[in-house]
């Protein structure tokens, strides 16, 4: 009787676990399908948003300000005295060169119109226009129009010189003929005066004796 017990309730416990198996497998097998999705798929991170950076105001154009700076200095140059020209040439020598002061230099070299002082200003605005400087090209444009502007200066003042020339051969010509005129005038002067009444032109030859006889 005791091993028929022992058989019967074998045989209830084995069907009823086989019954909760069957219930909790599937609950099992979910779980374990999450956790291997989980593993599977990286955290999402949010990215942060991107920084923005605050906009700065545009700075001025450097061509433009260092071109009116140069235009006003000439404007101020052109009212100087020409006494305050050479000094404000020798203050200028004295600093380091750049492309900056040698348009100041040419346009006081402009101004005082020395002996040469033109051929010398463009001499200094041909090395601005030629420079490789990084500095010069923002300025570049204005160093060309003041050559060329005193291209035509020198162009103006050959002209004139030569007209100057010109005048004054003709004045030392026209000396010179006075001259001479005054000189015929003293010659004719020291010449003796002819007497008054005496014949202008020479007696008439007188006949010969043979034609007196017939």
């Amino acid at each position: 009787m005791n091993s028929t017990c022992a058989k019967y309730y074998s045989s209830l416990f084995s069907r009823g676990m086989r019954s909760l198996a069957l219930r909790v497998l599937p609950v099992l097998l979910v779980l374990l399908a999450t956790t291997l999705t989980a593993c599977k798929t990286p955290p999402q991170v949010s990215e942060p948003a991107p920084v923005v950076a605050a906009s700065l105001p545009a700075p001025a154009p450097l061509a433009v300000n260092e071109t009116e700076d140069l235009l006003a200095y000439y404007q101020r140059t052109r009212l100087l005295p020409q006494t305050d020209l050479p000094r404000m040439l020798a203050d200028l020598n004295v600093l380091a060169r750049n492309p900056h002061r040698d348009v100041q230099r040419a346009i006081i070299l402009g101004f005082m119109r020395g002996n040469g002082d033109l051929a010398r200003a463009q001499a200094v605005l041909d090395g601005v226009v030629k420079s490789s400087d990084a500095d010069a090209e923002h300025i570049k444009p204005l160093a060309y129009f003041l050559y060329t502007n005193y291209a035509e200066w020198r162009r103006l003042d050959e002209a004139a010189d030569k007209q100057g020339q010109q005048l004054k051969d003709a004045q030392r010509r026209a000396d010179q003929l006075s001259q001479k005129l005054e000189d015929l005038k003293a010659i004719e002067r020291q010449l003796p005066a002819r007497s008054k009444g005496a014949p202008t032109s020479p007696p008439s030859s007188p006949a010969p004796a043979g034609e007196n006889k017939q």
